[in-house]
């Protein structure tokens, strides 16, 4: 009857409803664009990649924790943040670990970034301007933090390297020891061993570093110790 066609009418109208709306959805929701900050060495395109990302793909099933899985296989690049701007786009925010230093572990190479990541594993000291660190260190997976044996260790090393880097000083040294946290030091690219002493006033330390490296430098003297270990004064030794 009327009733059992009016029924009939209702669920087609819903199923088209239906249809329709995944239809929309099927359109609305689909990855169109991957937008990359913070990049520098790797390209747009190269970050896309290392993210797993397919152009077409389902933004409403797009999981994080897989994406940033597909990131930990590359040790240079770290994601920070992953946005999605529903509906068809995918902000990915990315910092690049830089090589800065490497670490001699019972005959195996370990390249670090500023924050004791291990960027790589090698057999031999890469060619380049990489800092050795000198420090009692237990080996570690790529992709995660150096250990040490010895507390205060790590610690001391990410100052340094950090206190360099701020006072325009990372091309100027060449080792950095910090097996002794009561005596870390340095070794300048020209041959000056440069005591430290403990970690503390150690910006004020460096400041005196540099100027005195760079008056030592301009004279040729390419041996003996600085000794900066009292953050105030300066103590040059040609031994």
């Amino acid at each position: 009857g009327r009733r059992g066609r009016g029924g009939v009418r209702f669920l087609l109208i819903v199923a088209v409803l239906c249809v329709a709306a995944l239809l929309i959805k099927s359109r609305v929701f689909t990855l169109k664009e991957i937008i990359v900050r913070g990049n520098e060495a790797y390209s747009d395109a190269e970050i896309a990649a290392l993210s797993g990302l397919i152009l077409g793909e389902d933004t409403l099933k797009i999981e994080k924790s897989r994406i940033k899985g597909n990131f930990s296989r590359n040790h240079y690049v770290e994601l920070i943040e992953m946005d999605i701007l529903y509906p068809d786009r995918v902000l990915l925010t990315v910092r690049e670990r830089q090589p800065r230093a490497a670490v001699n572990c019972a005959g195996v190479i370990l390249v670090i970034d500023a924050e004791g990541v291990i960027l790589e594993r090698m057999a031999s000291m890469p060619a380049g301007d990489l800092i050795t660190v000198s420090m009692n260190v237990s080996l570690s997976a790529q992709g995660r933090s150096i250990k040490s044996t010895k507390s205060g260790e790590l610690e001391a090393m990410k100052l340094i390297l950090a206190g360099l880097d701020a006072q325009g000083m990372t091309g100027l040294v060449s080792e950095i020891n910090v097996r002794d946290r009561f005596n870390l030091y340095m070794v300048s690219n020209t041959g000056v061993q440069i005591i430290l002493g403990e970690k503390d006033d150690l910006d004020d330390k460096l400041v005196l570093a540099r100027l005195v490296l760079e008056k030592l430098t301009e004279e040729g003297v390419m041996s003996g110790v600085l000794d900066v270990s009292t953050g105030k004064n300066a103590v040059y030794a040609d031994r």
